[in-house]
Protein backbone atom coordinates (compact mmCIF):
# COMPACT_ATOMS: atom_id res chain seq x y z
CA UNK A 1 0.00 0.00 0.00
CA UNK A 2 2.87 2.56 0.43
CA UNK A 3 3.11 4.51 -2.14
CA UNK A 4 -0.04 3.77 -3.83
CA UNK A 5 -2.98 6.61 -4.55
CA UNK A 6 -6.38 6.21 -3.88
CA UNK A 7 -9.20 8.01 -5.72
CA UNK A 8 -6.76 9.77 -7.97
CA UNK A 9 -5.28 12.09 -4.59
CA UNK A 10 -4.67 10.32 -1.77
CA UNK A 11 -0.63 8.88 -1.76
CA UNK A 12 -0.47 6.38 1.20
CA UNK A 13 2.69 7.33 3.26
CA UNK A 14 2.89 4.68 6.29
CA UNK A 15 0.69 2.43 8.15
CA UNK A 16 -0.30 4.32 11.36
CA UNK A 17 -2.68 1.97 12.65
CA UNK A 18 -4.42 -1.40 12.46
CA UNK A 19 -7.50 -3.14 14.03
CA UNK A 20 -9.74 -6.20 13.28
CA UNK A 21 -11.92 -4.73 10.44
CA UNK A 22 -9.71 -1.84 9.28
CA UNK A 23 -6.11 -0.34 8.31
CA UNK A 24 -5.13 3.27 9.04
CA UNK A 25 -2.67 5.06 6.92
CA UNK A 26 -1.50 8.37 6.66
CA UNK A 27 -1.10 9.80 3.64
CA UNK A 28 -0.76 12.84 1.57
CA UNK A 29 -3.68 14.91 -0.76
CA UNK A 30 -2.68 15.98 -3.44
CA UNK A 31 -5.03 18.65 -4.28
CA UNK A 32 -5.34 20.58 -1.11
CA UNK A 33 -1.57 20.09 0.20
CA UNK A 34 -2.30 18.31 3.57
CA UNK A 35 -1.87 14.84 5.58
CA UNK A 36 -5.23 13.31 6.06
CA UNK A 37 -5.10 9.85 7.89
CA UNK A 38 -6.90 7.16 5.55
CA UNK A 39 -9.11 4.22 7.12
CA UNK A 40 -9.58 1.27 5.08
CA UNK A 41 -11.55 -1.26 5.21
CA UNK A 42 -9.62 -4.78 5.16
CA UNK A 43 -11.88 -7.57 3.79
CA UNK A 44 -14.41 -6.73 0.92
CA UNK A 45 -16.32 -9.97 1.32
CA UNK A 46 -17.53 -8.89 5.32
CA UNK A 47 -21.29 -8.09 5.40
CA UNK A 48 -20.82 -6.96 9.02
CA UNK A 49 -17.51 -4.69 8.58
CA UNK A 50 -18.92 -3.20 5.98
CA UNK A 51 -22.22 -2.14 8.11
CA UNK A 52 -20.00 -0.66 10.44
CA UNK A 53 -17.99 0.92 8.29
CA UNK A 54 -21.40 2.53 6.55
CA UNK A 55 -22.21 3.62 10.12
CA UNK A 56 -18.99 5.42 10.98
CA UNK A 57 -19.33 7.50 7.64
CA UNK A 58 -22.87 8.29 8.01
CA UNK A 59 -22.42 9.05 11.94
CA UNK A 60 -19.40 11.88 11.70
CA UNK A 61 -20.86 13.27 8.40
CA UNK A 62 -23.51 14.45 10.39
CA UNK A 63 -21.04 16.52 12.89
CA UNK A 64 -18.97 19.33 12.93
CA UNK A 65 -17.23 20.35 16.36
CA UNK A 66 -13.76 20.83 17.31
CA UNK A 67 -13.18 18.07 19.17
CA UNK A 68 -14.79 15.22 17.37
CA UNK A 69 -12.22 14.27 14.35
CA UNK A 70 -13.62 15.67 10.98
CA UNK A 71 -14.44 13.43 7.94
CA UNK A 72 -13.32 14.60 4.74
CA UNK A 73 -14.02 12.40 1.94
CA UNK A 74 -15.15 8.92 1.25
CA UNK A 75 -15.41 6.73 -1.40
CA UNK A 76 -14.98 2.99 -2.46
CA UNK A 77 -11.52 1.49 -4.09
CA UNK A 78 -10.65 -2.04 -5.51
CA UNK A 79 -14.03 -3.00 -4.02
CA UNK A 80 -13.12 -1.60 -0.66
CA UNK A 81 -14.66 1.14 1.50
CA UNK A 82 -12.62 4.08 2.55
CA UNK A 83 -12.51 6.84 4.94
CA UNK A 84 -10.61 10.17 4.65
CA UNK A 85 -10.30 11.82 7.94
CA UNK A 86 -8.53 14.72 9.54
CA UNK A 87 -4.86 13.90 10.61
CA UNK A 88 -4.22 14.34 14.44
CA UNK A 89 -0.57 14.36 15.53
CA UNK A 90 -1.10 13.23 19.16
CA UNK A 91 -1.24 10.01 20.97
CA UNK A 92 -4.34 8.21 22.15
CA UNK A 93 -5.27 8.66 25.81
CA UNK A 94 -4.88 5.03 26.20
CA UNK A 95 -0.94 5.20 25.44
CA UNK A 96 -0.59 8.33 27.84
CA UNK A 97 -2.45 5.71 30.58
CA UNK A 98 -0.10 2.63 29.70
CA UNK A 99 3.14 4.56 29.83
CA UNK A 100 2.20 7.04 32.06
CA UNK A 101 4.53 9.38 30.79
CA UNK A 102 2.75 11.79 32.43
CA UNK A 103 -0.07 12.68 35.19
CA UNK A 104 -3.33 14.91 35.17
CA UNK A 105 -4.35 17.12 37.55
CA UNK A 106 -7.77 17.50 38.77
CA UNK A 107 -8.59 20.79 36.80
CA UNK A 108 -6.91 19.09 33.59
CA UNK A 109 -8.96 16.30 34.42
CA UNK A 110 -12.06 18.39 34.18
CA UNK A 111 -11.17 20.85 31.47
CA UNK A 112 -10.84 17.83 29.40
CA UNK A 113 -14.01 16.11 30.45
CA UNK A 114 -16.03 19.68 29.67
CA UNK A 115 -14.60 19.63 26.11
CA UNK A 116 -15.45 15.58 25.43
CA UNK A 117 -18.96 16.05 27.16
CA UNK A 118 -19.73 19.20 24.72
CA UNK A 119 -18.55 17.11 21.62
CA UNK A 120 -20.63 14.74 22.89
CA UNK A 121 -23.78 16.49 23.64
CA UNK A 122 -23.68 17.77 19.90
CA UNK A 123 -23.67 14.63 18.66
CA UNK A 124 -26.53 13.60 20.76
CA UNK A 125 -28.47 16.53 19.31
CA UNK A 126 -27.71 15.29 15.85
CA UNK A 127 -29.06 11.51 16.67
CA UNK A 128 -25.59 9.93 17.05
CA UNK A 129 -24.52 7.94 20.40
CA UNK A 130 -21.24 6.93 19.76
CA UNK A 131 -21.03 4.08 22.32
CA UNK A 132 -17.27 3.09 22.43
CA UNK A 133 -16.33 5.97 24.35
CA UNK A 134 -12.97 4.42 25.97
CA UNK A 135 -9.20 6.24 26.25
CA UNK A 136 -8.55 4.37 22.72
CA UNK A 137 -10.73 6.33 20.52
CA UNK A 138 -9.73 10.24 22.42
CA UNK A 139 -6.47 11.16 20.61
CA UNK A 140 -5.09 14.39 22.48
CA UNK A 141 -2.50 16.65 21.03
CA UNK A 142 0.36 18.62 22.77
CA UNK A 143 -1.70 20.81 24.16
CA UNK A 144 -3.85 18.49 25.90
CA UNK A 145 -6.91 19.23 23.66
CA UNK A 146 -9.01 16.03 23.35
CA UNK A 147 -10.59 15.05 19.96
CA UNK A 148 -13.34 11.83 19.68
CA UNK A 149 -12.65 9.11 17.30
CA UNK A 150 -13.79 5.63 15.60
CA UNK A 151 -17.45 6.01 15.29
CA UNK A 152 -17.25 2.49 13.88
CA UNK A 153 -20.37 1.45 15.80
CA UNK A 154 -22.05 4.46 16.69
CA UNK A 155 -25.89 4.44 17.03
CA UNK A 156 -27.90 6.84 14.73
CA UNK A 157 -31.09 7.27 16.57
CA UNK A 158 -32.75 8.90 13.23
CA UNK A 159 -33.06 4.71 11.92
CA UNK A 160 -36.40 4.68 14.11
CA UNK A 161 -35.94 3.43 17.16
CA UNK A 162 -35.39 5.61 20.59
CA UNK A 163 -32.18 3.16 21.30
CA UNK A 164 -29.81 -0.06 20.01
CA UNK A 165 -29.42 -3.32 21.25
CA UNK A 166 -25.43 -4.17 20.41
CA UNK A 167 -22.41 -4.72 22.49
CA UNK A 168 -19.34 -3.94 20.23
CA UNK A 169 -17.57 -1.71 22.73
CA UNK A 170 -15.03 -2.15 24.94
CA UNK A 171 -16.27 -4.34 27.98
CA UNK A 172 -14.24 -2.20 30.18
CA UNK A 173 -16.12 0.84 29.18
CA UNK A 174 -19.27 0.20 28.45
CA UNK A 175 -22.57 0.82 30.20
CA UNK A 176 -24.29 -2.59 31.82
CA UNK A 177 -26.82 -2.13 29.59
CA UNK A 178 -24.40 -1.99 26.70
CA UNK A 179 -22.36 -5.30 28.11
CA UNK A 180 -25.89 -7.40 28.45
CA UNK A 181 -27.11 -6.24 24.81
CA UNK A 182 -29.71 -4.56 25.88
CA UNK A 183 -31.31 -1.30 24.38
CA UNK A 184 -28.88 1.61 24.85
CA UNK A 185 -29.17 5.50 24.29
CA UNK A 186 -27.13 8.69 25.17
CA UNK A 187 -26.75 7.50 29.01
CA UNK A 188 -24.50 4.40 27.83
CA UNK A 189 -22.03 7.53 26.60
CA UNK A 190 -22.19 9.00 30.20
CA UNK A 191 -21.94 6.23 31.54
CA UNK A 192 -18.54 5.47 29.38
CA UNK A 193 -17.16 8.84 30.21
CA UNK A 194 -17.72 8.45 33.55
CA UNK A 195 -15.22 5.33 33.66
CA UNK A 196 -12.81 7.38 31.30
CA UNK A 197 -12.81 10.58 33.53
CA UNK A 198 -12.73 8.20 36.37
CA UNK A 199 -9.46 6.38 35.49
CA UNK A 200 -7.58 9.70 34.15
CA UNK A 201 -8.43 11.30 37.83
CA UNK A 202 -7.35 8.08 39.86
CA UNK A 203 -5.25 5.65 37.46
CA UNK A 204 -7.28 2.76 37.72
CA UNK A 205 -10.81 1.60 36.70
CA UNK A 206 -13.85 1.93 39.24
CA UNK A 207 -14.34 -1.69 39.29
CA UNK A 208 -13.53 -3.52 42.81
CA UNK A 209 -11.11 -5.96 41.28
CA UNK A 210 -10.32 -6.90 37.81
CA UNK A 211 -7.25 -9.20 36.67
CA UNK A 212 -5.93 -9.73 33.24
CA UNK A 213 -6.97 -13.17 32.90
CA UNK A 214 -10.67 -12.97 33.27
CA UNK A 215 -12.79 -9.94 33.39
CA UNK A 216 -16.54 -10.78 34.16
CA UNK A 217 -19.19 -9.58 32.72
CA UNK A 218 -21.41 -8.76 36.07
CA UNK A 219 -18.21 -6.10 37.04
CA UNK A 220 -20.18 -3.42 35.57
CA UNK A 221 -22.87 -4.32 37.79
CA UNK A 222 -21.82 -3.70 40.70
CA UNK A 223 -21.48 -0.82 42.49
CA UNK A 224 -18.45 1.31 42.05
CA UNK A 225 -15.51 2.06 44.41
CA UNK A 226 -16.22 5.78 45.54
CA UNK A 227 -13.54 8.01 44.23
CA UNK A 228 -13.11 9.91 46.91
CA UNK A 229 -11.86 6.57 48.47
CA UNK A 230 -8.89 6.87 46.33
CA UNK A 231 -8.31 10.00 45.82
CA UNK A 232 -9.16 12.38 49.36
CA UNK A 233 -8.27 15.52 47.31
CA UNK A 234 -10.83 15.36 44.84
CA UNK A 235 -13.56 18.02 44.47
CA UNK A 236 -16.69 17.22 46.27
CA UNK A 237 -18.69 17.87 43.10
CA UNK A 238 -16.49 15.79 41.00
CA UNK A 239 -16.89 13.09 43.01
CA UNK A 240 -20.62 13.52 42.81
CA UNK A 241 -21.04 13.94 38.99
CA UNK A 242 -18.73 10.65 38.62
CA UNK A 243 -20.54 8.72 40.91
CA UNK A 244 -24.03 9.62 38.65
CA UNK A 245 -22.44 9.05 35.33
CA UNK A 246 -21.51 5.20 36.75
CA UNK A 247 -24.98 4.60 38.42
CA UNK A 248 -25.37 1.22 37.02
CA UNK A 249 -29.30 1.92 36.38
CA UNK A 250 -29.25 4.08 33.57
CA UNK A 251 -32.28 5.83 35.23
CA UNK A 252 -30.25 7.27 38.05
CA UNK A 253 -27.92 8.92 35.62
CA UNK A 254 -27.67 12.37 33.92
CA UNK A 255 -30.72 12.85 31.65
CA UNK A 256 -28.35 14.48 29.20
CA UNK A 257 -24.68 14.82 28.20
CA UNK A 258 -25.51 18.33 28.11
CA UNK A 259 -26.08 18.37 32.09
CA UNK A 260 -22.97 16.80 32.24
CA UNK A 261 -21.75 19.30 30.44
CA UNK A 262 -23.36 22.21 32.83
CA UNK A 263 -22.56 20.48 35.85
CA UNK A 264 -18.76 20.51 35.57
CA UNK A 265 -18.34 23.86 33.87
CA UNK A 266 -19.82 24.60 36.91
CA UNK A 267 -17.08 23.61 39.51
CA UNK A 268 -14.48 24.73 36.87
CA UNK A 269 -16.04 28.50 37.35
CA UNK A 270 -15.61 27.92 40.93
CA UNK A 271 -11.85 27.43 40.75
CA UNK A 272 -11.72 30.76 39.63
CA UNK A 273 -13.46 32.43 42.34
CA UNK A 274 -12.29 30.40 45.59
CA UNK A 275 -9.35 33.00 45.88
CA UNK A 276 -11.86 35.85 45.94
CA UNK A 277 -14.26 34.44 48.50
CA UNK A 278 -11.95 33.47 50.81
CA UNK A 279 -10.35 36.98 50.66
CA UNK A 280 -13.95 38.70 50.98
CA UNK A 281 -14.37 36.45 54.03
CA UNK A 282 -12.35 38.78 56.36
CA UNK A 283 -13.78 41.95 54.90
CA UNK A 284 -17.34 40.35 55.43
CA UNK A 285 -16.98 38.99 59.30
CA UNK A 286 -15.12 42.63 59.65
CA UNK A 287 -17.92 44.33 58.04
CA UNK A 288 -20.54 42.25 60.35
CA UNK A 289 -19.50 42.83 63.11
CA UNK A 290 -19.38 46.59 62.75
CA UNK A 291 -22.97 46.78 61.58
CA UNK A 292 -24.26 44.55 64.51
CA UNK A 293 -22.57 46.99 67.09
CA UNK A 294 -24.44 50.03 65.42
CA UNK A 295 -27.37 48.40 65.65
CA UNK A 296 -27.23 47.38 69.19
CA UNK A 297 -26.46 50.65 70.07
CA UNK A 298 -28.84 52.45 67.88
CA UNK A 299 -31.68 50.17 69.33
CA UNK A 300 -30.52 50.72 73.33
CA UNK A 301 -30.89 54.76 72.43
CA UNK A 302 -34.33 54.06 71.28
CA UNK A 303 -35.60 51.75 74.01
CA UNK A 304 -34.51 54.82 76.15
CA UNK A 305 -35.25 58.05 74.61
CA UNK A 306 -37.61 57.47 72.26
CA UNK A 307 -41.59 58.20 72.90
CA UNK A 308 -42.89 54.44 71.71
CA UNK A 309 -46.08 53.02 73.37
CA UNK A 310 -46.61 49.73 71.74
CA UNK A 311 -44.21 47.23 71.09
CA UNK A 312 -45.44 45.63 67.11
CA UNK A 313 -45.88 42.37 67.36
CA UNK A 314 -44.96 39.40 64.79
CA UNK A 315 -47.56 38.69 62.38
CA UNK A 316 -45.54 36.77 59.66
CA UNK A 317 -46.63 32.82 58.58
CA UNK A 318 -50.36 34.40 60.12
CA UNK A 319 -53.36 34.76 57.45
CA UNK A 320 -53.43 37.85 56.99
CA UNK A 321 -57.15 38.45 58.85
CA UNK A 322 -55.83 37.25 62.08
CA UNK A 323 -53.04 39.45 61.82
CA UNK A 324 -55.08 42.29 61.34
CA UNK A 325 -57.04 41.49 64.18
CA UNK A 326 -54.37 41.00 66.38
CA UNK A 327 -52.77 44.17 65.27
CA UNK A 328 -56.00 45.69 66.20
CA UNK A 329 -55.71 44.62 69.62
CA UNK A 330 -53.10 46.36 70.08
CA UNK A 331 -54.38 49.63 68.52
CA UNK A 332 -52.25 49.27 65.33
CA UNK A 333 -53.55 49.32 61.68
CA UNK A 334 -52.26 46.69 58.51
CA UNK A 335 -51.80 47.39 55.09
CA UNK A 336 -51.20 44.95 52.32
CA UNK A 337 -48.50 46.55 49.85
CA UNK A 338 -48.12 43.59 48.07
CA UNK A 339 -49.24 40.45 47.07
CA UNK A 340 -46.18 38.03 45.83
CA UNK A 341 -46.60 34.28 44.48
CA UNK A 342 -44.61 31.73 46.27
CA UNK A 343 -43.94 27.99 46.15
CA UNK A 344 -43.77 27.49 49.74
CA UNK A 345 -46.16 29.75 51.76
CA UNK A 346 -50.00 28.99 50.87
CA UNK A 347 -52.12 31.95 49.76
CA UNK A 348 -53.56 34.76 52.23
CA UNK A 349 -50.44 34.16 54.20
CA UNK A 350 -47.87 36.78 55.46
CA UNK A 351 -44.40 36.64 54.04
CA UNK A 352 -43.13 39.58 56.01
CA UNK A 353 -44.09 43.33 57.51
CA UNK A 354 -41.83 45.80 58.75
CA UNK A 355 -40.99 47.42 61.98
CA UNK A 356 -41.30 43.72 63.73
CA UNK A 357 -40.24 43.89 67.54
CA UNK A 358 -39.73 48.15 67.21
CA UNK A 359 -41.81 50.21 69.81
CA UNK A 360 -44.13 52.76 67.93
CA UNK A 361 -47.42 55.13 68.66
CA UNK A 362 -50.06 53.68 68.64
CA UNK A 363 -52.13 54.40 65.21
CA UNK A 364 -48.92 52.98 63.00
CA UNK A 365 -49.52 51.43 60.20
CA UNK A 366 -47.75 48.00 60.01
CA UNK A 367 -46.75 47.34 56.10
CA UNK A 368 -46.88 43.24 55.41
CA UNK A 369 -46.76 41.21 52.06
CA UNK A 370 -49.11 38.59 51.43
CA UNK A 371 -48.84 35.21 49.55
CA UNK A 372 -51.14 34.71 46.64
CA UNK A 373 -50.02 30.99 46.52
CA UNK A 374 -47.98 28.97 43.96
CA UNK A 375 -47.76 30.73 40.28
CA UNK A 376 -49.38 29.18 37.33
CA UNK A 377 -46.99 26.94 35.51
CA UNK A 378 -46.70 25.75 31.80
CA UNK A 379 -47.10 22.02 31.32
CA UNK A 380 -43.51 20.76 30.27
CA UNK A 381 -43.23 18.99 27.05
CA UNK A 382 -42.58 15.23 28.77
CA UNK A 383 -42.81 13.02 25.17
CA UNK A 384 -39.53 10.68 24.74
CA UNK A 385 -38.55 11.27 28.54
CA UNK A 386 -38.29 7.95 30.72
CA UNK A 387 -40.81 7.64 33.18
CA UNK A 388 -38.33 8.54 35.95
CA UNK A 389 -37.57 11.46 34.20
CA UNK A 390 -41.35 12.35 33.83
CA UNK A 391 -41.69 12.29 37.48
CA UNK A 392 -38.32 14.38 38.12
CA UNK A 393 -39.77 16.83 36.34
CA UNK A 394 -42.90 17.63 37.68
CA UNK A 395 -41.97 17.17 41.06
CA UNK A 396 -39.38 20.48 39.96
CA UNK A 397 -42.17 21.94 39.00
CA UNK A 398 -44.54 21.01 41.75
CA UNK A 399 -46.85 19.38 39.81
CA UNK A 400 -48.43 16.16 40.90
CA UNK A 401 -48.28 12.74 38.71
CA UNK A 402 -51.50 11.38 37.71
CA UNK A 403 -52.52 8.06 36.04
CA UNK A 404 -49.89 5.86 34.34
CA UNK A 405 -51.68 3.92 31.48
CA UNK A 406 -48.88 1.31 29.22
CA UNK A 407 -49.19 0.59 26.20
CA UNK A 408 -47.26 -2.12 23.63
CA UNK A 409 -44.65 -0.24 21.45
CA UNK A 410 -42.58 -1.87 18.72
CA UNK A 411 -39.35 -0.77 18.29
CA UNK A 412 -39.13 1.69 21.72
CA UNK A 413 -37.60 1.14 25.13
CA UNK A 414 -39.88 -0.04 27.62
CA UNK A 415 -41.07 3.15 30.25
CA UNK A 416 -40.45 5.92 28.00
CA UNK A 417 -43.62 8.76 27.75
CA UNK A 418 -45.83 8.41 24.55
CA UNK A 419 -48.05 10.76 25.10
CA UNK A 420 -49.26 13.14 28.27
CA UNK A 421 -52.60 15.16 29.45
CA UNK A 422 -52.55 17.88 29.77
CA UNK A 423 -51.11 18.61 26.82
CA UNK A 424 -47.63 20.41 27.09
CA UNK A 425 -47.53 24.57 26.89
CA UNK A 426 -51.23 24.25 28.63
CA UNK A 427 -50.94 27.19 32.16
CA UNK A 428 -52.34 25.22 35.40
CA UNK A 429 -52.41 25.81 39.30
CA UNK A 430 -51.07 23.56 41.52
CA UNK A 431 -54.14 21.31 42.17
CA UNK A 432 -53.85 20.15 38.83
CA UNK A 433 -52.49 16.59 38.15
CA UNK A 434 -51.16 15.05 34.74
CA UNK A 435 -51.73 11.72 33.22
CA UNK A 436 -49.07 9.76 31.14
CA UNK A 437 -49.15 6.97 28.49
CA UNK A 438 -45.78 5.31 28.99
CA UNK A 439 -44.22 2.40 26.78
CA UNK A 440 -44.77 -1.32 27.67
CA UNK A 441 -42.29 -4.22 26.75
CA UNK A 442 -42.97 -6.43 23.87
CA UNK A 443 -42.97 -9.99 24.53
CA UNK A 444 -41.71 -11.62 21.45
CA UNK A 445 -41.66 -15.50 20.79
CA UNK A 446 -38.08 -16.91 21.31
CA UNK A 447 -36.44 -18.36 18.41
CA UNK A 448 -33.86 -21.88 18.37
CA UNK A 449 -30.78 -20.71 16.73
CA UNK A 450 -27.57 -22.44 15.82
CA UNK A 451 -24.05 -21.17 18.06
CA UNK A 452 -21.76 -20.00 15.42
CA UNK A 453 -18.25 -21.39 14.61
CA UNK A 454 -16.50 -17.55 15.64
CA UNK A 455 -13.10 -19.24 16.33
CA UNK A 456 -10.20 -16.93 14.22
CA UNK A 457 -12.57 -13.74 14.47
CA UNK A 458 -11.42 -10.48 16.59
CA UNK A 459 -12.93 -9.64 19.80
CA UNK A 460 -15.66 -7.10 18.39
CA UNK A 461 -16.57 -8.79 15.37
CA UNK A 462 -17.14 -12.09 17.63
CA UNK A 463 -19.45 -10.07 20.13
CA UNK A 464 -21.36 -8.50 16.99
CA UNK A 465 -22.15 -11.77 15.34
CA UNK A 466 -23.06 -12.70 19.17
CA UNK A 467 -25.48 -9.87 18.76
CA UNK A 468 -27.36 -10.12 15.92
CA UNK A 469 -28.54 -13.79 16.88
CA UNK A 470 -29.63 -12.37 20.37
CA UNK A 471 -26.76 -13.74 22.42
CA UNK A 472 -24.79 -12.07 24.81
CA UNK A 473 -21.00 -12.64 25.82
CA UNK A 474 -20.93 -13.44 29.84
CA UNK A 475 -17.78 -13.63 30.32
CA UNK A 476 -13.97 -13.38 28.60
CA UNK A 477 -10.96 -15.56 29.60
CA UNK A 478 -7.56 -14.93 27.86
CA UNK A 479 -4.91 -17.26 26.91
CA UNK A 480 -1.39 -17.28 24.66
CA UNK A 481 -1.87 -18.61 21.46
CA UNK A 482 1.16 -19.46 19.13
CA UNK A 483 -1.99 -19.95 16.60
CA UNK A 484 -4.56 -17.14 17.03
CA UNK A 485 -3.31 -13.39 16.94
CA UNK A 486 -3.91 -10.68 19.95
CA UNK A 487 -7.65 -10.35 20.33
CA UNK A 488 -8.77 -13.24 18.07
CA UNK A 489 -11.45 -16.07 19.43
CA UNK A 490 -10.17 -19.22 20.56
CA UNK A 491 -13.36 -20.67 21.53
CA UNK A 492 -16.09 -20.69 23.09
CA UNK A 493 -18.24 -22.16 26.00
CA UNK A 494 -20.92 -23.17 23.89
CA UNK A 495 -19.93 -26.06 21.40
CA UNK A 496 -20.09 -25.34 17.72
CA UNK A 497 -23.81 -25.68 15.81
CA UNK A 498 -25.25 -26.77 19.88
CA UNK A 499 -28.89 -25.28 19.35
CA UNK A 500 -29.14 -21.90 21.50
CA UNK A 501 -32.35 -19.72 21.65
CA UNK A 502 -31.80 -15.42 22.20
CA UNK A 503 -30.68 -14.12 25.18
CA UNK A 504 -28.24 -17.22 26.12
CA UNK A 505 -25.22 -16.27 27.48
CA UNK A 506 -21.87 -17.31 26.30
CA UNK A 507 -18.06 -16.91 27.48
CA UNK A 508 -15.10 -16.38 24.84
CA UNK A 509 -11.93 -17.37 25.37
CA UNK A 510 -9.82 -15.05 23.51
CA UNK A 511 -5.88 -14.86 22.19
CA UNK A 512 -3.40 -12.29 24.20
CA UNK A 513 -0.60 -13.67 21.08
CA UNK A 514 2.14 -15.12 22.06
CA UNK A 515 2.55 -13.56 25.35
CA UNK A 516 5.24 -10.62 24.44
CA UNK A 517 4.45 -8.30 27.43
CA UNK A 518 4.72 -4.30 27.78
CA UNK A 519 8.46 -3.48 28.74
CA UNK A 520 9.45 -6.73 26.54
CA UNK A 521 12.11 -6.33 23.86
CA UNK A 522 10.77 -6.25 20.38
CA UNK A 523 11.69 -5.57 17.32
CA UNK A 524 9.92 -2.49 14.86
CA UNK A 525 10.32 -1.25 11.61
CA UNK A 526 9.56 2.42 10.24
CA UNK A 527 9.17 3.76 7.43
CA UNK A 528 10.58 7.39 6.60
CA UNK A 529 9.88 9.33 3.77
CA UNK A 530 12.83 11.27 2.28
CA UNK A 531 11.07 12.15 -1.32
CA UNK A 532 9.80 15.66 -0.44
CA UNK A 533 13.29 16.43 0.50
CA UNK A 534 15.66 18.16 -1.85
CA UNK A 535 19.08 18.48 -0.65
CA UNK A 536 21.95 16.21 -0.65
CA UNK A 537 21.79 14.71 2.95
CA UNK A 538 19.43 14.43 5.58
CA UNK A 539 20.38 13.67 8.84
CA UNK A 540 17.21 10.98 10.29
CA UNK A 541 17.56 10.20 14.03
CA UNK A 542 14.98 7.95 15.68
CA UNK A 543 14.41 8.51 19.58
CA UNK A 544 11.90 6.57 22.18
CA UNK A 545 10.87 7.27 25.21
CA UNK A 546 9.59 4.69 27.81
CA UNK A 547 8.82 5.65 31.06
CA UNK A 548 10.67 8.44 31.04
CA UNK A 549 13.70 7.41 29.71
CA UNK A 550 14.80 8.81 26.30
CA UNK A 551 17.01 6.52 23.90
CA UNK A 552 18.35 6.91 20.56
CA UNK A 553 17.98 4.12 18.33
CA UNK A 554 18.92 5.70 14.92
CA UNK A 555 21.10 8.81 13.79
CA UNK A 556 22.57 8.73 10.19
CA UNK A 557 23.09 10.82 7.12
CA UNK A 558 20.79 9.70 4.19
CA UNK A 559 20.59 10.59 0.91
CA UNK A 560 17.19 11.30 0.25
CA UNK A 561 17.11 10.26 -3.69
CA UNK A 562 16.80 6.86 -2.20
CA UNK A 563 12.75 7.62 -1.80
CA UNK A 564 11.57 5.71 1.39
CA UNK A 565 13.43 3.70 3.26
CA UNK A 566 12.63 1.50 5.98
CA UNK A 567 14.45 1.47 9.40
CA UNK A 568 14.46 -1.07 11.85
CA UNK A 569 15.33 -1.13 15.67
CA UNK A 570 14.73 -3.14 19.01
CA UNK A 571 12.90 -0.85 21.96
CA UNK A 572 10.31 -1.90 25.12
CA UNK A 573 6.79 -2.99 24.26
CA UNK A 574 4.82 0.15 25.01
CA UNK A 575 7.32 2.70 23.93
CA UNK A 576 7.03 5.80 22.23
CA UNK A 577 8.95 6.36 19.05
CA UNK A 578 10.13 9.81 17.62
CA UNK A 579 11.25 10.13 13.93
CA UNK A 580 13.89 13.35 13.15
CA UNK A 581 14.43 14.77 9.85
CA UNK A 582 17.55 17.72 10.42
CA UNK A 583 15.66 18.12 14.09
CA UNK A 584 12.45 18.52 12.90
CA UNK A 585 9.65 16.16 14.57
CA UNK A 586 8.11 14.34 11.38
CA UNK A 587 6.77 11.52 13.05
CA UNK A 588 5.53 9.53 15.98
CA UNK A 589 4.24 6.45 17.28
CA UNK A 590 3.62 3.37 19.55
CA UNK A 591 6.15 0.22 19.71
CA UNK A 592 3.53 -2.73 19.70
Amino acid sequence: MIGKVLNGRYKIIKLIGSGGMADVYLAYCNQLDRKVAVKLLKSSDDELAKEVFMRESKAIARLSHPNIVQVYDFFEEDNKQCIVMEYIQGVSLKNILRTGEREFTERQVLEMGYKLSKALSHAHSNGVIHSDIKPDNIIVDEYLEPRITDFGIAKLISDGSSGTKQMYGSVRYSSPEQVQGKIIDERSDIYSLGVVLYELINKRLPYPSITEEVIDFKMSSLPIVNPKNINRNITPGFNDILVRCLSSDKKDRYGSMRHVTTEIGNILNNYGERKTVEKRKKLFIFAGVAIVSIIALISLLFMLFGNSDVMVPNIELMNYVDASKKLEDEELRLNIIERRNSSTINKDIIISQDKKGERVKKGTTINVVVSSGKEDVLIPDLANMTKSDAKQKLKELGIELGEIKEVEKEDVEADIVLSQTPESGTKVDENTVVNLVVSKKIEKEEEIILMPDLSGSYLEEAIGKLNVLGLYVYSLEFKRSDKYLRDQVISTSIEVDERVKPGDKVKLIVSIGNGIKDGDSMDKTVSVNLSSYVQEQVRVRIDYIYKKEVKTVYDVDVDPSKGIIEVKFSAPKGAIYTVFIDQEKIDQGLVE
